[in-house]
């Protein structure tokens, strides 16, 4: 039985680390690894949850290339429930180029024509009646297709049939806020923003101040990544600050959000206390940016579930 529906893109990764800001000064670079990975928000929560023994599907969409059939083929390797995704004639799958520096901060070369930016209402609607329990959007404001007025279409569709709502998100484009999203944040049941994502939208309020207000929505939880720094965990019983897990081997940070997110929605589905949720998915995370690429560090439950027990902390 599928436990977890995650939406969203799935794409192929080029990842380049050892990136200096000499980079373009010179015609050739020797860089420390490059490699090809699979990336997208939604794919790397997904195939996460799958190695962390969660029975996961993915609702996506690719072109139909052969980016697009190593995508679908990389998701099924890795026990992702594929029957979801669509493939388009004529759509590009992004082929996104990831430059990782020294620190492991990350910069990314995009194609916005390509699969990344073309997830729309009809690839989704169809799947609404035969979601699972959970469903994980972990991609708000990457795809122009799905604006405010769209999700919050069709986060109602989707809670009317009773399903629990967990929503991450990109920066915000246009100017989006908090206000603006007041009626789609009211079917959304946990929010998991980083402190950037969560500022974009804040229309001036503080950090504090704007996880308030959401869960004035009607939101049971709002958490707050702070990268290096402690996991802010908001709900209507009051705040908690949730240590993250040390690393003194910080290769890539792409994708930490993303498993975070993984390992929050594992702690739900066994039925983890909240701060316990937020605390397995800083474990999570911690794995993950120790190797180059967003899902290449977690190999399957057991070294999160050691960091967690022992509770290797800041």
């Amino acid at each position: 039985m599928i436990q977890v529906t995650v939406i969203g893109p799935a794409i192929v990764d080029i990842l380049a680390g050892g990136v200096t800001k000499q980079i373009f000064e010179h015609k050739s670079n020797a860089l420390s690894d490059i490699r090809m990975s699979f990336g997208g928000n939604a794919l790397n929560e997904a195939v996460t949850l799958a190695r962390l023994g969660v029975e996961t599907e993915l609702i996506s969409k690719v072109g139909n290339d052969d980016a697009g059939k190593r995508v679908v083929d990389f998701l099924k390797d890795n026990h992702v429930h594929t029957e979801k995704i669509k493939t388009e004639d004529g759509l590009s799958t992004a082929i996104n180029i990831v430059m990782v520096d020294t620190s492991g901060e990350r910069f990314f070369l995009t194609n916005p024509n390509s699969n990344l930016r073309k997830l729309d209402f009809n690839d989704i609607k169809p799947w609404i009646d035969t979601m699972a329990d959970i469903v994980c959007f972990p991609c708000l404001f990457t795809s122009p297709l799905l604006d405010l007025p769209i999700m919050e279409e069709l986060f109602r569709l989707i809670k009317q049939t009773g399903k629990t709502i967990v929503l991450d998100m990109t920066t915000a484009k246009n100017k989006e806020n908090i206000f603006d999203m007041k009626k789609m944040l009211s079917y959304v049941d946990y929010f998991l923003p980083n402190e950037e994502e969560l500022k974009s939208i804040s229309g001036g309020l503080s950090l504090e101040e704007a996880a308030k207000k959401v869960l004035s929505y009607g939101v049971k939880a709002v958490v707050i990544k702070c990268g290096k720094e402690e996991t802010q965990l908001y709900t209507a019983e009051g705040s908690k600050k949730v240590p993250i897990y040390t690393t003194n081997q910080v290769v890539d940070t792409t994708g930490a959000g993303d498993t975070f997110g993984a390992g929050f929605i594992y702690g739900f589905t066994n039925h983890m206390p909240i701060s316990d949720c937020v605390a397995f998915g800083n474990a999570v995370a911690s794995l993950a940016i120790e190797s180059l690429g967003a899902t290449n560090g977690i190999k399957d439950i057991s070294e999160p579930m050691r960091r967690f027990r022992e509770g290797r902390l800041s």
